[in-house]
């Protein structure tokens, strides 16, 4: 009704991404570690019957109750993103401060593209645009009247999310906390996710906006990689994250990522003689790099013998009083992008997109890119991705939708790592079976 409860609304909206009592939930866990099981870069422990029989194989049952808690708390978003942007709009200008309005209105329609976008790249087939499996696109308040509802199409779904985007990038707030939308955080997820649409015209505008938000006075790069992670949420680099509010102790079962990735539980493949599927210490091959030193860590839990787990100190205090950023995009990332769309665009050399990369080495006192080692775009693009592994380690899901949307000799890089993906069908998991019992207007992704 008037400015204040508007703002209460809206701070419900970013309340969802802190989804449960581990400070962390679905999303979170959804976005790393099923994703970086899928790509073949890590195991768990004592993996879960969903994670040996589902994710890592890519073969999926709608019916499990996995795949539910993603898609709740993604609408529990969205629908709340809904009805700050309808309730919103009628309210007249003078019950806010100047510009406050269509500033609310640019975060709420940020938090609704953040959760439309992870719908899409979870449960859409994000991949082609000519696709009619694409998002359940509730645009207003949820209602008995609006339950049932089609799916759009892949290309309206994109539309749709880039059309909020476009009104946060014009309307949003200037940067004022990590915790909430700005105009350039919403370029930069922009320009991310336009790679994953992946027209030409969109790789050519995801470079305009990331030098836009390279340009912006908002964010810096840090000095040293590990002060990214040492400085954790007044780090300079970081675009977006969510607040927690209680650190955990390392021997919790929080149940994927939370602060830290599973505890311990959580841990890349070890490069053993008889570890034929280790990937990841392919590409993370260097102990002194200092973007190793940053990542990976070892530790003995208490009462588990000699035993050494690899830890993502990323994700971990080790005094274990203070809570950890969500890594959802940092400034650094901006410097892939470009890279990648690089590769595609006529206007642009390969010595062009080595200096890209060489923001990274640079930085990371690394083995410079030599253009002249990379005879061809794929070689390139292949390159391009174990930076984004040695660069992001496990901070986000980008590095699957890197290798799910890129094509090396032919095939998606997807399927040098991991060998159960066939099909394109498998990108993406079934919606789960309990909405399609309630919409039954809705239907269910082939896979």
């Amino acid at each position: 009704v008037d400015e204040r409860s508007a703002e209460t609304a809206l701070n419900g909206v970013y309340s969802y991404l802190d989804d449960s009592k581990w400070n962390g939930g679905d999303l979170n866990t959804h976005l790393i570690t099923n994703n970086y099981t899928r790509l073949n870069l890590m195991v768990n422990r004592s993996a879960s019957a969903f994670e040996r029989e589902q994710v890592y194989p890519m073969t999926y049952d709608e019916t499990d109750t996995n795949l539910e808690g993603g898609w709740e708390i993604a609408y529990l978003i969205v629908n709340a993103a809904n009805n700050v942007i309808h309730y919103v709009d009628q309210l007249s200008d003078d019950k806010f401060a100047a510009g406050r309005k269509n500033e609310n209105l640019g975060e709420a329609r940020f938090m609704r593209a953040f959760a439309n976008m992870y719908l899409m790249e979870t449960y859409s087939q994000f991949w082609d645009t000519s696709s009619p499996y694409g998002l359940v696109l509730r645009l207003e308040p949820s209602a008995l009247s609006n339950n049932t509802l089609a799916r759009s199409t892949v290309d309206s779904s994109y539309n749709a999310i880039f059309a909020d985007l476009d009104f946060a990038i014009q309307y949003a707030p200037d940067f004022y906390s990590i915790y909430r939308a700005c105009k350039t955080s919403a370029k930069a997820f922009k320009a991310n996710w336009l790679m994953v649409r992946g027209t030409q015209a969109d790789r050519e505008e995801a470079i305009r906006l990331a030098d836009e938000v390279l340009a912006s006075e908002e964010f810096a790069m840090e000095e040293n990689y590990a002060d990214i992670f040492r400085n954790k949420y007044s780090s300079t680099e970081l675009l977006f994250t969510q607040y927690t509010d209680r650190a955990q102790s390392i021997t919790e079962n929080v149940n994927g990522l939370f602060q830290r990735l599973g505890s311990g539980q959580y841990r890349p493949k070890e490069y053993t003689s008889d570890d034929d599927l280790s990937r990841y210490f392919e590409i993370m091959d260097n102990p002194e790099e200092e973007r190793y030193k940053a990542t990976l860590d070892s530790a003995v839990i208490e009462g588990s013998g000699t035993e050494k787990r690899i830890i993502w100190k990323k994700h971990y205090d080790s005094a274990e009083t203070t809570t950890m950023p969500m890594y959802y995009l940092r400034l650094a990332q901006m410097y892939l992008i470009k890279a990648e769309a690089m590769c595609y665009l006529d206007a642009y050399t390969t010595e062009d997109v080595a200096t890209q990369l060489n923001v990274l080495r640079n930085r990371a006192h690394s083995i410079l890119v030599e253009a002249a080692d990379y005879i061809s775009k794929d070689q390139m693009l292949e390159e391009i991705f174990r930076e984004y592994i040695r660069e992001l380690g496990a901070e986000n899901g980008d590095p699957f939708f890197y290798a799910a949307r890129t094509f090396v000799n032919g095939e998606r890089l997807l399927k040098s790592y991991n060998s159960y993906f066939t099909n394109d069908n498998q990108l993406c998991f079934p919606i789960p079976s309990r909405e399609l019992e309630i919409n039954f207007l809705a239907e269910q992704n082939p896979y």
